[in-house]
């Protein structure tokens, strides 16, 4: 479960956190990862949420302990409870001056970097834990309603599979998920299953 996955390990996935150097003119940023489905306005969120001070807002993931991401049990995550709540880094109200002034690229880096020295902090299919463990201690929480991972849960029941699967059929694309394992978009407020042409 645990070990060294070479596309999460590399700073490339990661370039969300040098938004500052990539942008230097802008001060806050709506981040939306490549599998989000917008289904509601976002402009009230972008323009009127509050960071107080912290470099990022995100939503809260109860439904995925930081064990699930990371090898807890390692002396180095000692200052994490295994039972913690995660955050969904999918979508993300920036605060590019806090988000240098606290150094987030660093703390990125520096969990990259412990993960490369002990090999195998971060879970094999886990795509966002050096984000997570640099973000957990400083964000504040979104509410719920701006990211609804997953549809709320893991699985499709077999009937919205079927439904799903002749939905994305209709527009000619093959969708083969599986009760056990469907692959879902991360949405704002709602949403569909992400299908493969």
């Amino acid at each position: 479960q645990w070990g060294r996955e070479p596309l999460f390990a590399s700073p490339f996935r990661y370039a969300v956190a040098y938004l500052p150097s990539l942008l230097p003119a802008v001060r806050r940023v709506l981040f939306l990862h490549t599998d989000v489905l917008l289904r509601a306005d976002v402009a009230p969120l972008y323009a009127s949420f509050e960071l107080a001070g912290a470099p990022a807002a995100a939503v809260e993931d109860c439904a995925t302990p930081l064990s699930a991401l990371v090898d807890t049990a390692s002396p180095a995550l000692s200052s994490f409870s295994p039972s913690s709540c995660a955050l969904d880094p999918a979508v993300m109200l920036l605060d590019l001056d806090a988000w240098l002034s606290l150094d987030v690229p660093s703390r990125v880096e520096y969990w990259l970097a412990q993960n490369r020295r002990l090999g195998g902090l971060f879970a094999l299919d886990a795509a966002a834990p050096p984000l997570v463990l640099a973000l957990l201690p400083l964000y504040r929480r979104l509410p719920r309603e701006w990211n609804v991972a997953h549809l709320g849960r893991r699985r499709l029941s077999d009937p919205e599979i079927a439904h799903w699967r002749d939905f994305w059929k209709g527009r000619g694309v093959r969708y083969s998920a599986t009760a056990s394992g469907p692959t879902l978009v991360i949405t704002a407020g709602g949403g569909l299953p992400a299908a493969k042409a």
